[in-house]
């Protein structure tokens, strides 16, 4: 159905927004621990 559709649009949107956010973390992370360095576990 039409609604069916619409329904998994917005659910694909979703994902690729949490990937954005998710690189976007990534990148400002790498960033944070490359000013100040962390040790690694």
């Amino acid at each position: 159905t039409q609604e069916h559709f619409a329904k998994s649009d917005a659910l694909r949107d979703a994902k690729q927004a949490a990937l954005q956010m998710a690189k976007l973390a990534l990148i400002l992370g790498s960033a944070f621990s490359d000013s100040r360095p962390i040790p690694m576990v």
